[in-house]
Parts: C-alpha cells; structure tokens; sequence
C-alpha cells in the first residue's frame, strides 16, 4: 500500500468504528460478525494500487483523496424521486402492466412502485434486515465474498459499510410480465 492508499484505509477502518453503534444495534449477531470478518479483510489487503493486475486501469484517485461521508439516511423528496423516474424510468405501455421501479439514491432505497405485482417481492433490503433477517444469513455475504487473489478489496469494504439495498424474491414459477427496474443515482 502506498502512503495515501495507506492512510485512507485507516481513515475508512476508522468511520467504520464511529459508525458501528449505529449500523449495528439492531443488527443481528450473524451480520456483526460478518461485518467485522469484512472489515478485518479490508484492513489487511487496502484499497488496491494500479501495481495489482486487476486494477491497473482502475483510477482510485478519487477514493483516495476524497473525504469519505458516510450515507445521509434523510429520506430523498418525492419531487426528486418523480424526477428521477421521469427521467430515468421505463416508458408506461398502454394495455400492459407497469414495471416495478425501484429508486435507489446515494445507496439507499428511495421508492417503490408497482410492487405488488403477483409472483415477485421487492422490497428494501434494510426492510428486510429488520423483519426477516433469518432469511438473508444463508446468501447476504456470501454472494459478496472477495475471492482469495486479493483483488476484491472493495466489495470487504462494501459489506462493512453498507445500510441499505434491494431484496428481490421471484416465487417459483412466477411469470412476470413486467420488468424489475432498478435505477440508481447519486449526489
């Protein structure tokens, strides 16, 4: 690691520290671990440096020079949330069902729509942290493990920090006529 690459990471490791109590207290035993696991991991590999392989063309500048703020959970206005679906959206099709459009802004979910559609459930995955956490313990971080070369640094710090995103539950053979729209945005 270089001197910058260095200090970043400490000062990521850091955030994370002051931010435990808070993303942790309703967290259940399972997930405390595994964000530590992840954050153990990430202090022992760093952010990565253009000298690894896989990330030679990868510019970190940002991350690195960037002061890191963690996520504002202030819920995104709905004007702004419209805005983006006007935008960003799948067109509404006459005679045919709407999709579901999921928001997701700064990493956290922001809207919704149209999820009531027969054979699947879409619904934040912090929802799903506080109703039904039993059933994310099997996949939630073993789908975003790093492998062992090293070079997945930041899907450790990923799952060290993250608050928020999208569970999505196709029931067996459900027949979804619609797309699942997910649509993420950042300030």
């Amino acid at each position: 690691m270089t001197g910058h690459s260095a200090q970043k990471t400490e000062e990521l490791l850091i955030t994370y520290a002051r931010h435990l109590h808070t993303m942790a207290t309703s967290e259940p035993v399972w997930m405390k671990a595994a964000r530590a696991e992840s954050a153990n991991r990430f202090a022992a590999m760093g952010i990565p440096s253009p000298r690894l392989e896989a990330w030679k063309y990868t510019n970190l500048r940002e991350l690195i020079e960037g002061a890191f703020v963690p996520v504002d959970s202030t819920p995104v206005a709905s004007d702004v949330v419209a805005q983006i679906v006007s935008e960003f959206g799948l067109p509404k099709q006459e005679g045919r069902p709407s999709p579901v459009e999921v928001v997701i802004h700064n990493g956290q979910v922001a809207e919704i729509a149209g999820a009531d559609v027969s054979g699947v459930k879409v619904v934040s995955l912090a929802h799903m942290l506080e109703e039904q956490p039993e059933r994310l313990q099997e996949w939630l971080f073993a789908l975003a493990k790093p492998t062992e070369n090293g070079n997945e640094t930041l899907v450790s710090l990923n799952n060290t920090l993250f608050t928020d995103g999208v569970f999505v539950e196709f029931l067996p053979n459900a027949v979804v006529e619609q797309p699942v729209h997910l649509v993420f945005c950042g300030a």
